[in-house]
């Protein structure tokens, strides 16, 4: 009995790689270059949004005044839902 479920378990484990392989898809071949320019553009623009909120945390941080600080949280927090909203729309 050991034997048995010691070669389902070695065949199962084999067999697992090739089946992920099979179901794997890298792009729709029906798109073209197309997809990847689209790709692209959305890549850059998410990356100039990113390094926009880089500088929106640097002045948060060298901010002393509560109320300015305060504001600039807020504007924050919107840029920050801004971006979920590109990266759900990308996906």
């Amino acid at each position: 009995m050991k034997k048995v479920l010691s070669a389902l378990t070695i065949t199962a484990l084999m067999a697992s790689p090739v089946f992920a392989d099979a179901q794997h898809k890298h792009g729709d071949d029906k798109t073209g270059s197309m997809s990847g320019m689209m790709h692209h553009e959305k890549m850059t623009s998410m990356n100039e949004h990113m390094q926009e909120m880089r500088e929106a945390m640097e002045k948060i941080k060298s901010e002393s005044d509560p109320k300015k600080r305060k504001k600039l949280m807020e504007e924050h927090m919107k840029s920050m839902q801004k971006g979920m909203q590109m990266m759900n729309h990308g996906m």
